[in-house]
């Protein structure tokens, strides 16, 4: 075999491999895809609590242990096992933005989303003063 089909053949191969390399459905990185809905919360003046009903959820490439928590805290709202996917009910009762994560067995966070508080009022009232003249 001469030296220019012995280099065709291994380049063929390394094609090869290559291709194997990239399709091979292990290789992949794990992508974890979170979403809260609503977005965002409204009260009605700064500082003041405001209340919503979140609907959390969250899709995998790679079925593994997952568990969901409030950036920050320790405290896991939800795990989940051997799954690819899942949906969390969460009560907001928060003044500022609050941001959630999913965390996978080794305590990685592999996905982060967050709520926005908005007011309807910045400022609050002032007393109006009522003048006669």
């Amino acid at each position: 075999m001469s030296s220019a089909a012995a280099r065709m053949n291994a380049v063929r191969a390394f094609s090869i491999l290559l291709l194997c390399f990239l399709i091979h459905p292990g290789v992949r990185a794990n992508e974890v895809e979170l979403t809260v809905t609503p977005d965002k919360c409204v009260a009605l003046r700064k500082g003041l609590t405001c209340y919503q009903t979140l609907r959390i959820e969250f899709s995998a490439s790679n079925i593994g242990d997952y568990c969901l928590k409030i950036a920050g805290q320790a405290t896991m709202l939800q795990c989940w096992s051997d799954t690819i996917s899942a949906e969390h009910r969460y009560e907001l009762a928060a003044s500022r933005a609050t941001s959630f994560e999913v965390v996978d067995a080794k305590q990685s966070v592999v996905a982060s989303v967050g709520v926005t508080i908005a007011w309807v009022y910045k400022r609050s009232r002032s007393r109006s003063r009522w003048r006669l003249f």
